[in-house]
């Protein structure tokens, strides 16, 4: 009996050793790193920083897409190295819906559409120039939809990946930037409950967004139900580990 005992409680601790910390998705730090961010919101932990040093990068529960200083990146959901292309264009953007045949990246400085299509890149050159600044894009079967600042008001650019043609340009109401599609939503600062001006926002993962508050703070919102709670992460250079002050929610206001 004593040694049934003994070999139930070896198998416990066996198990619960085997227990993995949730994913919560990938947090771009201000010096471009890329960090896993892992466990309950109370307990978030940075794990060791990705081989890559990103200027705009979006992730999805299956993918990522990474834009660095002299290429585009598609990972998986580990953060390896699927594919990538090189690019020089360091005022460019990427976004994710779902799995990796939704990566997208716009390339201001060429005009150009890139995307991936489950195994190589494509290429499309615009047939115009778009009025503003693009922020954020995302793809929808043969189109990519672009979020556009202009200054006071968002707007949405439909443009085809065939042709490069502009389709449709209709203004996002009640948004401003920052602003980025999380799946098919449109997320911007009113949205996010933070205590300070956002001024940065990008995915961690499908429920994940990382939203920037300059130097001062930077925080994960997670978005369930209509609902946005947050959690300030720490500057990863002085810990290791998130010390939640939240979650800010909509319910407590």
């Amino acid at each position: 009996m004593h040694r049934c005992f003994c070999l139930l409680a070896v198998a416990t601790l066996i198990s619960a050793a085997q227990i993995v910390a949730p994913h919560v998705g990938f947090f771009r730090t201000a010096e471009g790193q890329l960090r896993p961010v892992e466990g309950l919101e109370a307990s978030f932990v940075l794990r060791k920083p990705l081989r890559l040093s990103a200027v705009s990068a979006n992730f999805s529960d299956q993918a990522g897409i990474v834009l660095e200083k002299a290429a585009v990146s598609v990972l998986d959901s580990d953060g390896r190295l699927l594919a990538d292309y090189p690019v020089v264009d360091p005022d460019g953007t990427v976004g994710i819906s779902t799995g990796v045949d939704t990566a997208i990246a716009w390339l201001p400085a060429t005009r150009t559409l890139m995307w991936f299509n489950g195994t190589s890149f494509e290429k499309r050159e615009l047939a115009a120039d778009l009025p503003a600044k693009v922020v954020n894009i995302r793809r929808d079967g043969q189109q990519a939809l672009l979020l556009l600042d202009e200054g006071k008001a968002v707007s949405e650019a439909s443009v085809s990946v065939v042709s490069g043609d502009l389709l449709r340009l209709l203004l996002v109401p009640d948004v401003r930037t920052p602003a980025a599609y999380l799946g098919a939503e449109v997320v911007s600062p009113e949205k996010l409950n933070l205590p300070c001006a956002a001024t940065a926002v990008e995915t961690m993962s499908t429920a994940w967004v990382h939203a920037s508050c300059g130097n001062q703070s930077d925080w994960a919102v997670h978005f369930a139900h209509g609902r946005a709670q947050a959690w300030q992460l720490p500057h990863v250079r002085l810990a290791a580990r998130v010390q939640p002050i939240g979650p800010h929610s909509e319910a407590q206001r």
